[in-house]
């Protein structure tokens, strides 16, 4: 049975009004949390909350809140929660520093080549709208090249060090926008490049790469290291809301967090105008983000969506499970409202029928057919 918006899992329903109070100043925070703790809202686990953090992306984030409640409320958050979240906060500092520096020797290693390469996600991100570079995990550093210079980049990379892999992940993921994901270890940390050929996965419709964007490339500082290229507010915009709701169990919170600080960051910088006539399914994204992340104090509530949060199980996940044929079907044909509205751009509020019906089935089409060319003309090993 589906979830609805007021009938959230507890650990989960926590977790998002916690990292709505920690997007807000320390004062607010901390009375998020006598408010939180007045109202007996508490996680059914500290150990699972911190798990489920780490998942979402959200624990560096939470790790100084967390602190603050400790010290204004130590008879409602235990000692032992402080000390994980700092442990895991520090873990991702310490991965970060590891990821900044092989960044540093990949931005001028392609300058000095004549190839442009374009950071995506939170390899920008983390500089431009967090406080500190490892307040934002990432698994992997994304970047954007164009489709001819796979080659060239792909010797460079080895260059520097970096071994691919000798194919993708999974061959039931069809062809893909990026290259093998390149792997080296940095200060006892896997580094993971992936080289993008398009900034949005083959699985949405649309195509962003250096040949089709909205505007030209931004420059931005890294701290000490060089400064490094992205994309423009309205293809940033957009690639974050396309990668937000890409296929996923769950939406992570920290790309719901992504979309609401980058707004907020570049609002006066970003034409609204041609973002809602080139892009309308942005606008619906940062809404569905406000709708789980809206504040902890109960303002602004949440919007009557079902199962909040909840996205679709990625067809490589429901190709290998046990269960039922009947319950496969159901999860590939009968996804999550609010991962619906979301993908296909339908803001709250509005029917999901046509979704259902015929543009939803039209997509899994389009998905399996994908693949299906993906084995039989599959990239060979790089």
């Amino acid at each position: 049975m589906t979830r609805s918006a007021i009938d959230l899992p507890p650990a989960y329903d926590y977790l998002r009004r916690a990292v709505a109070a920690a997007c807000e100043h320390a004062g607010a925070a901390v009375e998020a949390g006598e408010r939180m703790a007045l109202a007996g809202i508490a996680p059914p686990s500290w150990r699972k909350l911190a798990v489920d953090a780490d998942y979402h992306g959200v624990a560096p984030l939470l790790a100084p809140l967390i602190a603050q409640w400790r010290k204004a409320l130590p008879q409602a958050v235990p000692e032992t929660a402080r000390l994980t979240f700092h442990a895991l906060a520090n873990r991702q500092r310490l991965a970060a520093a590891a990821r900044e520096r092989r960044i540093d020797e990949l931005l001028p290693a392609f300058r000095d080549a004549g190839i442009e390469i374009v950071l995506l996600k939170g390899a920008a991100l983390a500089h431009q709208i967090y406080p500190a570079v490892g307040m934002r995990p990432m698994a992997d550093i994304d970047a954007l090249i164009g489709v001819a210079d796979q080659g060239r980049a792909a010797e460079i990379v080895r260059g520097l060090g970096y071994v691919f892999d000798t194919r993708h992940s999974t061959r039931f993921a069809g062809a893909m926008h990026h290259l093998p994901v390149a792997q080296i270890e940095q200060s006892g940390f896997r580094i993971a490049l992936e080289l993008h050929t398009s900034a949005i996965s083959h699985d949405h419709p649309q195509r962003l790469t250096l040949a089709n964007l909205s505007e030209p490339l931004r420059a931005f500082a890294r701290g000490s290291g060089p400064a490094g290229l992205t994309l423009g507010h309205i293809d940033t915009l957009h690639q974050l809301s396309r990668h937000t709701f890409s296929p996923g169990r769950d939406i992570k919170l920290i790309h719901l967090c992504d979309l609401l600080r980058y707004d907020a960051r570049f609002k006066d910088e970003i034409d609204g105008d041609r973002l809602r006539r080139r892009f309308p399914g942005v606008p619906v994204a940062i809404s569905l983000a406000r709708s789980v992340l809206s504040p902890a104090s109960g303002r602004d509530a949440p919007a009557a969506i079902r199962d909040l949060g909840r996205g679709i199980v990625p067809l490589s996940e429901i190709a290998a499970e046990t269960a039922p044929l009947g319950d496969k079907l159901a999860a590939l044909f009968a996804p999550p409202d609010f991962w619906l509205h979301g993908f296909y751009s339908v803001p709250p509020g509005r029917s999901l029928r046509l979704v259902r019906t015929v543009r939803h089935p039209a997509t899994v089409l389009r998905w399996l057919a994908h693949r299906l060319v993906g084995r039989v003309f599959f990239d060979p090993p790089r």
